[in-house]
């Protein structure tokens, strides 16, 4: 399962988003529609503010400068400073409070009607669906150019597939695939689903399966703020590409999948809110040992 690691032990983050107003459907490209099936309309909205800072943190105290977080430009090339192989799962758990509530309440009543040994099966389950999903669409389809009605899958992932098969013809040229990026600056990586091209452009994919239907980017909540994480990244590191376009592909049981294209204007928008949370989050891992040591040393001063 994709996820983001941030090198700092200690992080509280809050997202929001910011107001845009845009032509959605089950494909939607850089806010425009481009199927006249269905249109809705797309409304984001950003309920924090940045936090500004009033004090300059070094790297070599916190392997992060503070005061450039907010000024790293997307498609920058990040130098080659050492990179320590830690941290946390920064997505997951960096929620507004209202966030992390609402997952809560929404396991505690999954559990209340199942019962906790069900929905851990439930979860497991998901989890091995969706990478049978990723598995038969970039190894089998994309490497190994296997035709999609030969594609092996479970007989539980078969309708999955079939939700993202109109969309097939569009992706070619497999890149890479479950691709470690890491952003030597910043000092996060996190893993990626694939890189390929789509609509003969070099893009970042990012599959998802859903129970609900999702026709506004906003209902798949951190996944474009994880996709500009991870393009930033990747354009940071020295390689002889530079990824500018993004697409998420949400696939359902019953209905055809949902497209959600990113250009590069989208996903320098979301990597501005991307620095913008990690900047929040560095700042209070910052304040938090900065506290620690203190209290540390008050106690070490008591006791000679």
């Amino acid at each position: 399962m994709p996820h983001l690691l941030l090198i700092c032990k200690k992080c509280q983050l809050f997202y929001g988003y910011k107001n845009v107003r845009s032509l959605s459907s089950n494909r939607y490209e850089n806010g425009k529609a481009t199927n006249n099936n269905r249109h809705i309309i797309l409304e984001v909205k950003r309920n924090k503010k940045t936090i500004s800072l009033n004090n300059r943190t070094s790297a070599a105290n916190f392997g992060i400068n503070i005061d450039s977080i907010l000024s790293t430009p997307f498609l920058a090339t990040a130098d080659n400073s050492d990179y320590e192989n830690a941290g946390k799962h920064i997505l997951e758990e960096s929620r507004s409070e209202d966030g992390q509530q609402i997952l809560i309440k929404w396991k505690q009543a999954m559990i209340e009607q199942v019962g906790t040994e069900i929905f851990e099966k439930m979860t497991a389950d998901r989890f091995k669906l969706g990478h049978a999903l990723h598995e038969a669409f970039s190894m089998q389809y994309l490497k190994l150019n296997t035709p999609p009605d030969e594609v092996i899958l479970p007989e539980n992932a078969k309708p999955y597939w079939n939700s993202m098969r109109p969309l097939l013809e569009d992706f070619d040229s497999l890149i890479s695939k479950e691709m470690w990026v890491k952003h030597r600056k910043l000092c996060y990586k996190g893993q990626l689903d694939a890189i390929a091209h789509y609509k003969k452009k070099l893009t970042l994919i990012e599959l998802k399966t859903s129970d609900k239907l999702k026709l506004r980017l906003e209902n798949t909540y951190d996944t474009p703020l994880q996709l500009a994480a991870y393009a930033g990244a990747l354009n940071s590191m020295n390689l002889d590409y530079k990824v500018t376009h993004a697409v998420i592909v949400v696939c359902y049981k019953d209905n055809e999948a949902s497209v959600f294209e990113l250009g590069l204007h989208y996903l320098e928008y979301y990597w501005k809110e991307w620095l913008q949370r990690l900047h929040h989050a560095v700042y209070k891992w910052a304040s938090l040992k900065k506290k620690n040591l203190n209290k540390s040393q008050k106690k070490s001063s008591r006791h000679p």
